[in-house]
């Protein structure tokens, strides 16, 4: 079951408030290293990007005009996971990271959700069984590093293109404790999470971007 706070939702999408205007957070630069020092990223991989906002505008772009715009599948899965943050960095960093191994199974998951182009039950189902299904196949070939929050990071973004209003919230440790108030993500939890946020976006009478945003935020200056 969600719960959620007492405050005026709005149909607005707001920049994110958890960093400086002029540099990345330390935790998605600690990300950036650590691609940098594994040598899967050049160390101009982010020229010209100066904080999460200009980050997040920079990918939504890239996944608009994929694939036509020939940008590597992978710089975009990369991007993404500095997005996220360092708490992803087990992904890299519990074994050698082979883009040839995650490539096959992340083209299946975005191959899915960037073309979804309505939510309903039957879409939420679905796409919790996609969530599912690749992360058991990153456990199967070794990678341990992948759980549900960051999963949900990539599918989020991915369904940009189709429903920019009404992508599929991520489900990390801030949605999780608050809304959910469970210690730690997991799977089953993904689609009572998934339904309570569609429900109290129709209720609010306002798009899923726009709720998932306003939460973060305000889960964020809670802290």
């Amino acid at each position: 079951m969600c719960v959620f706070p007492n405050i005026n939702y709005i149909d607005h999408f707001s920049p994110l408030q958890n960093g400086p205007a002029n540099q990345l957070p330390p935790s998605p630069r600690g990300m950036l290293t650590i691609l940098i020092n594994r040598g899967l990223v050049e160390e101009d991989f982010l020229a010209g990007i100066h904080n999460m906002n200009e980050l997040e505008a920079y990918i939504f772009e890239l996944i608009d005009h994929y694939p036509e715009n020939g940008v590597p599948t992978e710089r975009i899965f990369h991007l993404i996971e500095i997005w996220g943050g360092r708490t992803g960095r087990g992904l890299y960093c519990h074994q050698p990271f082979n883009w040839l191994d995650v490539e096959p199974l992340y083209t299946g998951l975005i191959d899915y959700f960037r073309n979804i182009e309505i939510i309903d039950d039957q879409t939420l189902i679905h796409a919790t069984n996609a969530v599912n299904t690749f992360y058991n196949a990153l456990q199967n070939i070794g990678y341990k590093g992948m759980a549900i929050a960051f999963i949900t990071k990539h599918t989020r973004f991915w369904m940009h293109r189709n429903l920019p209003e009404n992508m599929l919230p991520i489900y990390d440790s801030t949605f999780s404790t608050n809304v959910m108030r469970k210690a730690g993500t997991y799977y089953r939890h993904l689609l009572p999470y998934w339904r309570g946020m569609v429900a109290k976006a129709e209720m609010e009478d306002v798009s899923l971007t726009s709720l998932e945003r306003q939460l973060f935020n305000h889960f964020q200056l809670q802290w």
